[in-house]
């Protein structure tokens, strides 16, 4: 059950996160060390998608550890969700810089 509320957690901070980048327009660093400069604020908009997909997960773990309270369960969700934020980030910004919403800084 604590499980289930950490990622409950998790998945309010995920979209609040999300929503304050896309009011804000600033930039959810991409795992890759590349400099990226934003030219179009449709990014923005793309980057709130996939932030609210994180958040969808991220509650349906914590569904998921909640009706089936195991250890084995718990570290499988554990992987879910680092393979989660990696893949979507990884997602964002190769999307990002196939549609022009961003560019690399040289």
């Amino acid at each position: 059950m604590n499980i289930a509320l950490i990622y409950g957690f998790l998945a309010i901070i995920t979209f609040a996160h999300a929503f304050m980048c896309y009011k804000k327009k600033t930039l959810i660093r991409p795992l890759s060390k590349r400099p990226l400069l934003v030219v179009n604020n449709s990014f923005y908009k793309l980057q709130f998608n996939y932030g609210s997909i994180a958040t969808i997960i991220f509650i349906l773990i914590a569904l998921v550890n909640t009706i089936i309270s195991n250890k084995i369960i718990s570290i499988i969700s554990l992987i879910v969700t680092i393979l989660t934020i990696g893949i979507l980030t990884i997602v964002l910004e190769d999307i990002s810089i196939k549609k022009g919403y961003i560019k690399l800084k040289k």
